[in-house]
């Protein structure tokens, strides 16, 4: 179903209803990620002994959210929330845009939609300190969106210490999401491995 060239004008949702009770977990979010395009995937996980972890790397793959449905009482609820989150997509294909400033390794690389009610967490790295402006642009509903936002990064912050350990786990999610078939295959490139490694080491 993630196959072919879906309308590039349509934002197309696929919902996967799956207990995750599979043999190849990073294969199936390798293809995810591959073949989404336009597309979004919502994973709902059945049953009271979920994969977790497939059903939440399909999500962040297929830039979707995900639902875990544990035992049936709590399926409306899940089921309201999902169509709650497709009827309103507030913003759609986001791009971030920096000016006066220098930041990179900003993540996840595919930022996802922003859903109602579902706040959208970018995390990135600047060289230094200085004053400059955010473009934020995506799809709205009515059309092409564009804001402008005035920035102040510090050189020094000791309060911001824990976001350099988020960067970092995100920075891993990154590598990895972009390798699960070869961590499935168990031929992840040495030099990812030593990467990963160096983040875990510096950033605890």
């Amino acid at each position: 179903c993630l196959a072919g060239r879906p309308d590039p004008k349509r934002l197309r949702i696929v919902c996967f209803l799956t207990d995750g009770f599979v043999g190849n977990d990073m294969a199936i979010i390798d293809a995810v990620r591959t073949n989404s395009g336009t597309t979004r995937v919502f994973p709902f996980g059945i049953g009271s002994s979920v994969n977790r972890f497939l059903i939440d790397g399909m999500a962040r793959a297929g830039r979707g959210e995900a639902e875990i449905v544990l035992s049936p009482d709590q399926a409306d609820e899940a089921v309201s929330r999902f169509y709650e989150r497709i009827s309103r997509p507030l913003l759609a294909n986001i791009e971030l845009e920096f000016d006066g400033v220098e930041v990179d390794e900003v993540y996840p690389q595919a930022i996802p939609d922003l859903f109602d009610a579902q706040p959208v967490v970018v995390t990135g790295r600047y060289v230094e300190g200085g004053i400059g402006t955010l473009t934020l642009r995506g799809d709205g509903a009515a059309g092409p969106v564009e804001r402008k936002i005035e920035i102040d990064l510090p050189n020094d912050h000791a309060g911001n210490d824990a976001l350099a350990s988020q960067w970092a786990r995100a920075k891993v999610d990154g590598l990895l999401t972009n390798h699960w078939g070869d961590v499935q295959r168990q031929q992840l490139p040495e030099e990812v491995k030593t990467e990963i490694v160096d983040l875990g080491v510096n950033y605890r």
